[in-house]
């Protein structure tokens, strides 16, 4: 049984934009002044909340206390709901995402699942506006772990008892990020890297990407980089 761990933003649906505009008025608000934030890169964890811990520090002169990340959590929550109902966003799903993350679902010897740094709440309101069914979804978050490495071991155990099975024979995580590719280093698994962007997919390739495929409308070209990603996964030392 192999593990398909899919990342959310930027790799299913088409909303990073927004939800880094969210989030940064979040901190804002919670910090009471003007928060800066790096590139995703700079932070040791690449989680809303751990991020939202390591950039309000500073700024906070302290440690970032829980209920602080907690409020953030809600105040962006609050902003996706408030704009998704004023209709302000079109959320869409990556092209062929919906009819591939449908496949993958019902996919022999396969199990899907969702791992996202994200929180859960906004991650459900990007689903379900974006047209992917919410019924018997497997979704890990922030929510749950504060690593990359904790969220794909959370929708591990959750895909496993999902399917009823003691553990899979291969994982593979599909995303846009440099962390994605690392995160699947620490599950010893493969790496299918998602971006239309040539100069990044270079780097995902660099990260370990059996292959970066720009959409997901070519489904073949998706399955075979399946085949290649567990090949190289359960080849990697360690494995």
């Amino acid at each position: 049984m192999i593990l398909l761990l899919f990342d959310l933003d930027n790799t299913l649906v088409d909303t990073l934009a927004d939800d880094a505009r969210y989030y940064g008025a979040a901190l804002d608000e919670v910090a009471g002044q003007p928060v800066p934030l790096h590139s995703w890169e700079h932070y040791s964890e690449i989680t809303a909340s751990a991020i939202a811990r390591e950039a309000l520090a500073p700024v906070l002169g302290r440690r970032t206390r829980d209920g602080e990340v907690y409020r953030v959590r809600e105040i962006q929550t609050r902003l996706w709901e408030k704009a998704f109902e004023a209709g302000e966003l079109t959320i869409r799903p990556v092209p062929g995402a919906l009819e591939l993350f449908a496949e993958a679902r019902q996919r022999k010897g396969c199990v899907a699942a969702i791992a996202t740094g994200g929180w859960g709440p906004s991650a459900l309101i990007k689903l379900h506006a974006a047209g992917f069914p919410l019924d018997d979804l497997v979704i890990a978050t922030s929510d749950d772990a504060e690593s990359r490495q904790g969220i794909l071991g959370t929708a591990e155990v959750l895909a496993a008892a999902a399917r009823g099975c003691f553990g899979f024979s291969g994982r593979v995580v599909i995303g846009d990020g440099i962390w994605d590719a690392r995160g699947a280093r620490a599950v010893k698994g493969g790496f299918i890297g998602v971006s239309a962007d040539p100069v990044h997919a270079l780097q995902l390739r660099a990260e370990g990407a059996t292959a970066v495929l720009s959409d997901f409308t070519d489904r073949a070209a998706f399955w075979a980089a399946v085949d290649a990603a567990v090949r190289r996964g359960s080849s990697a030392p360690g494995n």
